[in-house]
């Protein structure tokens, strides 16, 4: 992970579907200095597609059944 992940993690960032929404919708508010190149998802329903499918994965990345 880069440095500006390890450092919101530091300062207890849990990504949740809200965290993960806002990300999704505007990298630069959740992760100001991030330097990953990713424009964004400006449809809600994009965002909650995202969403829904990364649901579908337990922690370990199995998919739940």
């Amino acid at each position: 992970y880069s440095a500006s992940l390890r450092e919101l993690a530091d300062a207890g960032r849990v990504w949740d579907e809200e965290t993960l929404d806002a990300y999704l919708k505007n990298p630069k508010d959740i992760v100001p200095k991030g330097r990953m190149a990713f424009a964004s998802l400006k449809k809600s329903e994009d965002r909650d597609d995202v969403i829904a499918y990364l649901k579908q994965f337990n922690p370990d990345g199995t998919k739940k059944p």
